[in-house]
């Protein structure tokens, strides 16, 4: 009863992957990411502190929970979600368990992806579509530039 009630009912059953082949992985994206790709990377290290050289899940957080004036854009569950299905499979998580604390940058591409995925459902607009619309958000307001 109470597996139907809690988990069974909040249970969204989607494959990591189709996602990535069907959306993520195509030339206009790619296109899109790359004449990006410097505004991204400033994005994800405007996050660096002196001793911390990674974005980790509480800087995803504070990125879009906190450092964005039009709130709420996402709810804690969709950055948890969309941050889970961007990480790659840990090699050796006995000792490389701090890795799931952070993303690399072709993880944090992905989670921008399914970021704006979620952000705008459906299959109306293309995905490079949504990410530059996310974009025009976040970084005027992190790094103070227009995305190209």
């Amino acid at each position: 009863m109470m597996m139907e009630n809690f988990v069974f009912a909040n249970y969204r059953e989607e494959p990591a992957d189709k996602f990535r082949v069907n959306k993520l992985w195509t030339l206009k994206v790619n296109d899109y990411l790359k004449a990006n790709l410097s505004n991204i990377k400033e994005l994800m290290k405007a996050y660096n502190e002196p001793r911390k050289k990674t974005f980790d899940f509480s800087d995803a957080h504070r990125m879009f929970l906190n450092d964005i004036a039009c709130k709420p854009v996402f709810k804690n569950d969709e950055i948890a979600y969309c941050w889970g299905l961007s990480k790659m499979t840990v090699v050796n998580e006995k000792k490389n368990y701090i890795t799931y604390n952070s993303l690399v940058l072709v993880e944090f591409l992905e989670f921008l992806g399914r970021l704006a995925e979620t952000r705008y459902p459906g299959d109306s607009i293309a995905l490079e579509i949504k990410m530059d619309y996310m974009l025009q958000i976040l970084l005027p307001q992190i790094i103070r530039k227009q995305p190209n």
